[in-house]
Order: structure tokens, then C-alpha cells, then sequence
């Protein structure tokens, strides 16, 4: 498979049920990579960026936090605190 493209599939259902698809490349914006920088930079800076996450406490959470990552429990960061 190597060299080969992968292809979209059920790309007929898109159509018969009148859904929108629509993505970008991030290396097509590279040229304004500074600007952004600067925005993002002024977001963080008034608390505008706000992050979710769902800390787990200790290591033997790992299979719990691992598990939430792909069912709609989680939303955001997953965090393991492990303390010594």
C-alpha cells in the first residue's frame, strides 16, 4: 500500500443525504503561521482560550482515561495526576 492514496469511502451517502464536508490543509497557510501566532498569543493573554479537560488520579486510571478518549464521556484533554 505504499505510494497509494487513501480513498473516501460511502462517498455516495454524502450526496443522498445532502451533508457537507469541507477541510484544509494547515501547511497551505503557512505564510500567516506569524500572524496567527500573534492572535493566539493575545487570546491566551486575556483568558480568551479556554481549555476542557477530565483529570484521572493515578496510574491505574490509565485503562478508564484510555477508554473515555474514544466514547462522548470525554470532551477535551484527558489528564492522568499521578503523585509520587
Amino acid at each position: 500500500m505504499c505510494g497509494q492514496r487513501e480513498r473516501v469511502r460511502n462517498l455516495l451517502n454524502l450526496a443522498g443525504k445532502e451533508v457537507r464536508m469541507e477541510g484544509y490543509l494547515v501547511g497551505s497557510y503557512l505564510d500567516r503561521f506569524d500572524d496567527v501566532t500573534k492572535v493566539m498569543e493575545s487570546y491566551a493573554k486575556e483568558g480568551k482560550l479556554i481549555s476542557k479537560y477530565k483529570i484521572f488520579n493515578g496510574i491505574e486510571s490509565f485503562i478508564e482515561s484510555l477508554g473515555s478518549m474514544f466514547t462522548s464521556s470525554n470532551v477535551g484533554k484527558v489528564v492522568i495526576q499521578v503523585k509520587p
